[in-house]
This record gives C-alpha cells, sequence and structure tokens, in this order.
C-alpha cells in the first residue's frame, strides 16, 4: 500500500473513530454520566428537575442553596433532603430518592403565607352548595335590604369574562309560602339545575319542590311542583351518577376495582381521575405490581397493608398507596356508598335527554332506600364532594387535599408530606371548594363574631 493511501486509510480511520466516540459519550452524557475526577471513573448520575409554582424559588440540596426554579440538575445516586423557598410563601421539603439515569421530579406547589382575604356576598349566604362541576355555588339570602333581591342565588367561580358579568345571578326570590329554615338544595349531577323543596317541620315530608333553571329568574307561580315526580328525577339522576362511577372504576387495576365495589366506602377520585382517595371497610394487603411498573415514582414510603376505617390515597400512574388518616365515621354525616349500573337501558325523552325506563325507576333508588327525603339529599351530596363524608378535599392539582380540622384550612400532598396551614381562624367546616383556577379557596364565615350572618369569603393563594 502507497504512503498516500496508508495515511488516507488512516485519516477515515480516525475521524471514524472520533465520531464514534463523540456520539458514545453524548449518548452517555444525555442519560446523565458524568467522570468522577476522584475515582477516575465515569459514573452514571440521575437529574432532578426542581420546578415549583411560583416559580424563581431558590432550591436547597441538604441545606445547600443550589439553584432556583425551574432547573434541571445532575446528581449522583442518593438520598437527598431538598428544600425549595421562596419569599412570602411557605416552605415545600421532601426527602428524595435520587436514581441514575432518571429523573426525579418536585413540581412543588408554594402556598402564600399570609393569603388575603375577600368578601364574595354581603347580605348573607345560607346553606351555600357547589356544584358537581366545580365551577358554581348555589346560596340563598334573606337579609338584603331590597325584598326583592332575597331568595336563591348562584356565583360563578370561573375566571373568564363571561363569568365576572354574571357572578351573582338569582335563580328565585323567597317563597311566599315555604320557609328557608324547612328547604333543601340539590344539584343535578350535570350541574344544570337546582332542586328545591320545603319539607314539613315535624313530619319532614316533602311539601313542595321545584327544579330551577340556573340560568335564570325562576318564579314560583309559573313553576310546577314536582313533589309526585321526585323519585323519578332522584332516579334518574342516581343513575348518572352510576355511570359516570362505572367509568371512573374502569380506569383502576382489577383487584382495586373490586376492592372498591365490594369492601370500600367514600371513593373519591381526584380532578384528573389519576388518583382515588378511599376508606376500606376490611383488612387487606395490595399486591405489589398491580400495573406495570413505571420509572422514578414517588420515593415515599408506601403503606399497601390496608386498615379499616382509614383513608389511603392510590396513584393509578405509579400502582402506590399511601396512609392519610384514621376515619371516624361522622354520626351526622353520611357515607357515600359505591354504585352500580344496572343492564337496563334508557329511551330517550321527547326532549332529546336520556330518560331511565319504568322498569329501571324502581331500580336506581340505593340513594332513597332510607325512606327520608332529606337523608337522600344528604347522600347524593355526599357523591358530589368528599367533604359531605367527613374527609378531605380535593385541590385542583390533583396532587393535593385540604382539610378542615381544628378550625384550619391545611393543604397537603397526597402521600401525606408538606402540610400548609393556609387559614386559621373562624370558618363553617360544612362549606368549602376550590376554584377551577385552584387560585382561591371558598369558605364560609363572619368575621364580626357577632350575630350577622355568614358570608363567603375568597381565599387567594396566588
Amino acid at each position: 500500500m502507497s504512503p498516500v493511501k496508508r495515511s488516507r486509510l488512516l485519516i477515515t480511520l480516525f475521524a471514524a473513530t472520533l465520531v464514534i466516540a463523540g456520539s458514545t459519550a453524548a449518548i452517555l452524557f444525555a442519560q446523565g454520566y458524568r467522570p468522577n475526577l476522584k475515582g477516575g471513573l465515569i459514573q452514571g448520575t440521575g437529574l432532578l428537575s426542581a420546578t415549583s409554582y411560583p416559580k424563581s424559588a431558590q432550591v436547597f440540596i441538604d441545606d445547600k442553596l443550589t439553584s432556583a426554579t425551574d432547573t434541571t440538575i445532575n446528581l449522583l445516586p442518593g438520598q437527598y433532603q431538598v428544600k425549595i423557598t421562596k419569599e412570602g410563601f411557605l416552605p415545600w421539603e421532601k426527602h428524595l430518592d435520587v436514581q441514575a439515569e432518571l429523573v426525579t421530579t418536585t413540581d412543588a406547589r408554594l402556598f402564600p403565607a399570609v393569603p388575603s382575604l375577600s368578601a364574595l356576598t354581603y347580605s348573607g349566604s345560607i346553606t351555600p352548595q357547589t356544584s358537581p362541576n366545580g365551577r358554581r355555588i348555589a346560596y340563598f339570602t334573606s337579609d338584603s335590604l331590597d325584598e326583592d333581591k332575597r331568595g336563591l342565588y348562584t356565583m360563578d367561580l370561573d375566571n373568564s369574562p363571561l363569568s365576572l358579568n354574571r357572578a351573582h345571578q338569582q335563580i328565585t326570590r323567597l317563597h311566599s309560602k315555604y320557609k328557608l329554615d324547612n328547604s333543601q338544595l340539590l344539584w343535578s349531577p350535570d350541574s344544570k339545575q337546582l332542586l328545591l323543596a320545603f319539607f314539613n317541620p315535624q313530619t319532614q315530608a316533602v311539601e313542595a319542590s321545584y327544579l330551577l333553571d340556573t340560568n335564570n329568574l325562576n318564579h314560583f307561580s309559573n313553576t310546577p311542583d314536582v313533589s309526585v315526580r321526585l323519585p323519578l328525577i332522584l332516579s334518574q339522576w342516581e343513575e348518572q351518577l352510576a355511570r359516570l362511577q362505572v367509568d371512573q372504576l374502569a380506569l383502576l387495576p382489577d383487584f382495586l376495582a373490586n376492592l372498591a365495589t365490594q369492601s370500600a366506602i367514600n371513593l373519591y377520585f381526584s380532578p384528573d381521575e389519576e388518583k382515588l382517595l378511599y376508606v376500606p371497610t376490611t383488612a387487606i394487603d395490595l399486591p405489589i405490581n398491580l400495573k406495570p411498573s413505571v420509572a422514578a415514582i414517588n420515593s415515599t414510603p408506601q403503606d399497601r397493608h390496608l386498615q379499616p376505617n382509614n383513608i389511603y390515597v392510590y396513584d393509578i400512574k405509579e400502582d402506590t398507596n399511601y396512609h392519610l388518616d384514621t376515619y371516624t365515621t361522622p354520626s351526622d354525616l353520611p357515607i357515600k356508598p359505591t354504585l352500580h349500573l344496572k343492564s337496563t337501558p334508557t329511551t330517550p325523552s321527547p326532549t332529546g335527554t336520556s330518560t331511565t325506563s319504568k322498569t329501571a325507576q324502581a331500580v336506581y333508588n340505593r340513594l332513597q332506600q332510607d325512606g327520608s327525603m332529606i337523608k337522600t339529599f344528604n347522600l347524593f351530596r355526599a357523591q358530589y364532594s368528599p367533604l359531605y363524608s367527613g374527609l378531605p378535599l380535593w385541590y385542583q392539582t390533583s396532587r393535593h387535599l385540604i382539610t378542615t380540622k381544628d378550625n384550619r384550612l391545611t393543604i397537603f400532598e397526597y402521600d401525606n408530606l408538606n402540610p400548609s396551614v393556609v387559614y386559621s381562624g373562624p370558618f363553617n367546616p360544612s362549606f368549602l371548594t376550590v376554584s377551577p383556577a385552584g387560585d382561591r379557596l371558598i369558605l364560609l364565615t363572619n368575621l364580626n363574631q357577632n350575630d350577622a350572618p355568614t358570608n363567603l369569603y375568597s381565599l387567594d393563594l396566588k
């Protein structure tokens, strides 16, 4: 071989070697491998994705200021104490397990240390109730100086300009015959109607009931009394709830779905339907690997040894289970039963909506079996919100829950870590809701500490 050809061959081999070595180095670098100067070796590292809301928060790793959010940090595999802080906000802290070639995320939600509180109503708010979709609140007021403005209202919680234009909309005026003290209010499952029922204070029997349009002012003089149809209406609503629950249970692994339908109560899915809050009624162990394993799961220790009358959260995506607290069934609150879908088909009504056939009307009555219509209303409310069963309320992130214990509003993560007390003071624990954007809590309180009526207040969490 001539010297020229030999030189070209060597150059080609050298270039190919550089390309292969460079590509290999790039791949290893992307996978988190870094040179260890002390040991003279290439060692695999993990990535810590330090994110927070709001951003620009300080990141401390093992008490050392390392960076600011949002950022990605290469770390050797191991256990780290990560703390994220921002002035004016409560700190976030967690023990994280960083693994080689995997990404560990913080996804820290920082809550204000001193949130602002502003009034949403001024003439009183009686028995407020949040719609099942979480976008509206219905409430009564009887203390307005203008008599025509006393009655039932709805308030939009969306932040859109359209919602702001009709933030408080009057639905009815006060009834001339029946008193608010003897009334019960219930949202339909689709959040489009309100059922207003008046009860006899002695017998608790229904004296009058009305289906109200939530987009217009309803007049009792031309709104029909639906008391005779009340069992049918509630049966149709229960069927809607059963269909929704069946769709949600289909998201669970088979073992947990069977457990949820046979040996658990108070099932409440997170807003994104990726987590389940539940209370088992029997002692049982959750098998491991109910679903295919996911890399870099939450490093918080699990509890898969289920005990009755305890509150748990199951993460459907990661197949992890966490214990929150013991559950004492409140004597004055209902237990949410699991609804089952019957095979009886529905028939379309002339209005185009789905109507249950006569055979099915008697089937969807699990929430009416007690015989007391007031208890039936309470059971329906328990289907809409865990608050009515004495359980924590889901926050819009689907990573947090809210408790109303000890005259405090505490937001904590679904693995029972990072509790943040966002409000401490007087409030009515029977009502609490979260705005659809998650930027505020709506609570019921009387800050004057006198005989004045309670009002709705907004607690700003931005």
